[in-house]
């Protein structure tokens, strides 16, 4: 019989970094597999696998992807738990530029109850949420210069913001766009892993109890882990890591390198090319060459009634979710 593989559904924002970092490496009879930070030993799984069957899978390839993958995870599983937590599950639908599409939710989720299957494997579902007026404004900071201002939808928050909200009123728009308000539509996310992996197996957290109340956030996360007899003392769980810049009341973008110009000019124009892992080296130093940011869109922040026409964008849905979970999201004005 295996042990329990615990997935870590974090949308981007919800401190995952923090829980990458700090958290999952700390959980007693587990594995955490994850991104590999600097200085922790942790055991590292072929994200490089993960990706092909969640995200790009490939009809002559997905089988073998797919069996190579439950071998690596078998076989730890009968010796340990595993934590998985990879915000690219959620975070591939909530970017998108003029080269790179987003996917949907309902897609990756399908592709990751293909991968574990409920009936072979006893899996739980934790997934981290924040109210959409913040994540919204947070994603588009974090992902403007790489992503967003590359797209003619989205290369201004105010233009982003107007076609979002405008979903509501129907017509036409396009996958990128609908894939992202999909993704924040919570009810309809998690309506959809009850319905592939059974309620009893999806778990919620919210990003805003850790920030007001993080003992009981980390009481609550342990518990879903299996570790309620852990104390929560013994965590050195005092900072969240890479939190958004804020400046004039809005949230400042990310500086773009002559590095990440690069990077971009080669998905563009050379995609199908690989950079030895010597020659990137030689690149390297190129990101301390930070380029001009245009003024206008360096800091992000809602305008005149946007703020409030997003949250009603989300209010019936964030009910819904209320009600099927009986949390509390008033407390936190979702």
């Amino acid at each position: 019989m295996y042990n329990t593989l615990f997935i870590h559904v974090c949308y981007p924002k919800t401190a995952s970094t923090t829980l990458q970092m700090h958290f999952f490496p700390q959980i007693n009879n587990s594995i955490y597999l994850g991104k590999h930070y600097k200085g922790l030993k942790i055991f590292d799984f072929d994200e490089q696998i993960f990706n092909k069957v969640l995200f790009f899978p490939n009809k002559q390839t997905i089988d073998s992807n797919i069996k190579l993958l439950r071998n690596k995870i078998d076989k730890t599983l009968k010796r340990s738990n595993i934590i998985i937590s990879n915000e690219k599950i959620t975070y591939s639908s909530l970017r998108f530029s003029n080269i790179e599409n987003s996917i949907s939710q309902f897609y990756i989720i399908d592709n990751l109850n293909k991968l574990f299957p409920p009936h072979l494997y006893d899996i739980r579902i934790i997934i981290n949420i924040r109210k959409q007026i913040e994540i919204i404004s947070s994603i588009f900071a974090q992902s403007y210069t790489h992503y967003f201002s590359k797209n003619s939808v989205s290369n201004s928050f105010n233009k982003f913001l107007n076609n979002l909200i405008d979903i509501q009123h129907g017509g036409k728009y396009s996958n990128n766009l609908l894939n992202f308000h999909h993704a924040l539509e919570y009810d309809k996310i998690l309506d959809y892993y009850i319905n592939k992996f059974g309620k009893n197996n999806i778990h919620l957290l919210i990003y805003e109890e850790l920030l007001y109340s993080p003992e009981d956030y980390y009481r609550r996360l342990l518990g879903y882990l299996n570790q309620k007899d852990y104390d929560y003392k013994n965590l050195k769980m005092n900072e969240i890591e890479n939190k958004r810049l804020i400046e004039d009341g809005g949230k400042l973008t990310r500086k773009y390198s002559l590095y990440d110009q690069m990077s971009y000019l080669k998905k563009k124009y050379f995609k199908g090319y690989e950079i030895a892992p010597g020659c990137r080296l030689l690149f390297k130093p190129l990101k301390k060459i930070n380029l001009p940011r245009k003024k206008e869109n360096k800091i992000i922040q809602y305008e005149g009634k946007q703020e409030k026409n997003t949250k009603l964008l989300y209010h019936n849905n964030n009910q819904r979710l209320k009600k099927s979970f009986n949390i509390d999201l008033d407390t936190y004005l979702y």
